[in-house]
């Protein structure tokens, strides 16, 4: 497999780590020693790296007498790398001779899967699916790492940064939703979150402000539901789907929908690959999905939704996909049982769900008596938002009405 390799971008790599060491830490930043598909330049890189570790300088004849060791060519060594100094052209290409190599790492690790399929093909049944399939998921995860990587970002002066960036606010909702914030809604089960949540998607195809605010340009919305099933999905987006047909402009086609009642598991490719390809194709700039304990496997659900790290990969996930679409994500999550059956409302599982979200709405029922849902956080906005202070629920079968409003005198928090 090491033909599969642009040696010209390696060894001028190697090149540019003699000439310009002090870009060290911008390269090993990008660039790992098996990403190298040529042995030698993967033995001069690692060499240089160890040497680094023991604060050596990085100089020919050093990076020579370490990598000719005992026994070796030093003259040799050391001739090959004054090569690779010598081809180089210029140090500022550094950035791009790493894109190629990352890229074509990439390539070789999806290479490598075709071997052993063929391998494994020529015994079955011994081989199970699972785990071929689990190796191929494998290669396609190291190959999407490798084959999306960045350029290292630099500091900018503050001045520099203020003329580079418009921080007008881009409203999807104005005042309530921002283009790519991050809101997830936690309530007890029953109170009606998934309603909220469908009710702003609709709304926003609308251009109907939720709290009675202006009109605003109706916006593409996805609605992925993960629990309930179709029958069940579409009874309650048919009753969302009355007070939406008395909006001006209403047209139903700007929201898309898909119903996933087993759940999705986004630590894996497919799945991952397929909410992408969803959100892609459909255009939307506000989604709405949910649970968010079933975004992640099975195995991962009686634990409290997963363990830090895996919160942490699926929170990965979804900054991947709103920064790729540009959309806003609207999450709902259920709140954990306290002492007696009593509710905290927090994000239930790991603390990454505390503090991950833009916004953190928690819906409160009301008191026995009273009418109005009560609308906190369980983390303060990032940024001024305006969400009522209460809620109010309409009968469902008053299909004039949307099934969430904002109770009468109340202030916006």
């Amino acid at each position: 497999m090491s033909g599969y390799a642009p040696t010209a971008d390696e060894r001028a790599v190697i090149g540019v780590l003699q000439l310009k060491p002090e870009l060290y830490d911008d390269i090993t930043a990008r660039l790992t020693a098996p990403e190298f598909g040529d042995p030698k330049c993967r033995r001069a890189f690692d060499t240089i790296v160890r040497l680094h570790d023991t604060d050596q300088a990085l100089n020919a004849p050093t990076i020579a007498r370490e990598l000719a060791g005992s026994g070796g060519d030093e003259d040799a060594a050391l001739e090959w790398l004054l090569e690779c100094q010598r081809t180089l052209g210029s140090t500022g290409q550094w950035s791009q001779h790493c894109n190629t190599i990352s890229e074509w790492a990439a390539r070789r690790t999806l290479l490598r899967v075709g071997p052993q399929l063929r391998e494994w093909g020529e015994h079955l049944p011994e081989v199970d699916a699972a785990t071929m399939s689990n190796e191929v998921a494998a290669a396609l995860e190291e190959a999407e790492r490798l084959a999306f990587k960045t350029e290292v970002r630099q500091p900018i002066p503050l001045y520099d940064f203020f003329a580079g960036v418009d921080d007008t606010p881009d409203w999807l909702i104005p005042g309530v939703l921002e283009r790519g914030d991050r809101v997830i809604v936690v309530a007890p089960e029953g109170v009606g979150k998934s309603w909220l949540l469908r009710q702003l998607v609709f709304q926003a195809a609308c251009g109907a402000h939720p709290w009675g605010g202006p009109r605003y340009v109706p916006r593409r919305g996805l609605i992925i539901d993960l629990e309930v099933g179709e029958r069940l999905l579409s009874r309650s987006l048919r009753r969302l789907n009355e007070p939406a047909r008395q909006q001006a402009g209403y047209d139903p086609n700007r929201i898309d929908v898909l119903s996933v009642p087993e759940g999705l598991n986004v630590l894996h490719h497919t799945d991952r690959s397929a909410l992408r390809q969803w959100v892609g194709n459909s255009g939307a700039e506000v989604v709405a999905i949910g649970p968010l304990y079933k975004l992640w496997g099975s195995s991962m659900r009686s634990n409290s939704d997963g363990g830090e790290e895996e919160a942490r990969r699926v929170a990965h996930v979804l900054d991947d996909l709103r920064v790729m679409a540009g959309v806003t994500l609207l999450l709902e999550h259920h709140a954990p049982k306290g002492s007696g059956g009593a509710r905290h409302l927090d994000a239930f599982g790991s603390a990454v769900w505390k503090r991950w979200p833009e916004m953190g709405i928690t819906i409160s029922p009301p008191t026995e008596g009273e009418s109005v849902y009560e609308v906190g956080r369980f983390r303060g906005d990032r940024d001024a938002r305006e969400w009522p202070e209460g809620l109010i629920r309409a009968q469902l079968d008053d299909h004039r009405r949307w099934p969430w409003l904002p109770a009468a005198r109340t202030t916006m928090i």
